[in-house]
């Protein structure tokens, strides 16, 4: 038993893809199929909008996606936007900068408290 799909993108520069799948054993379950982009793999800050969870791509074709770094930190390498295309979203590096003040200011806070104690 086996399933042939032939796929075709939206768009002006339409393409086609070509899915097989051979099931050994029980009918393969009815499912949905979407087009669009995996989440980024951004660590070091958050992305906005957030990803869809069910019932579409996680992020779909055209969608803009703006990424801030944690803790007042910049983009290093990368843009601040990325959109939605051929199924994935670049993303940025965040800088150390931030964080590594962020920890020095923690280890000036904890020395003083424990002095003050």
């Amino acid at each position: 038993l086996g399933y042939h799909w032939l796929i075709k993108s939206s768009g002006i520069n339409a393409e086609y893809g070509q899915i097989s799948i051979d099931c050994a054993g029980s009918e393969l379950p009815s499912f949905d199929c979407y087009y669009g982009c995996t989440p980024p793999d951004f660590s070091g800050g958050v992305t906005y909008p957030d990803m869809v969870e069910e019932g579409g791509a996680p992020y779909p074709v055209g969608q803009t996606v703006t990424f801030s770094c944690l803790d007042d930190g910049n983009i290093e390498e990368g843009d601040a936007e990325a959109t939605c295309s051929g199924g994935e979203i670049g993303s940025p590096i965040c800088d150390n900068g931030a964080s590594a003040t962020s920890t020095v200011l923690s280890l000036v806070l904890a020395a003083a408290f424990a002095l003050l104690h």
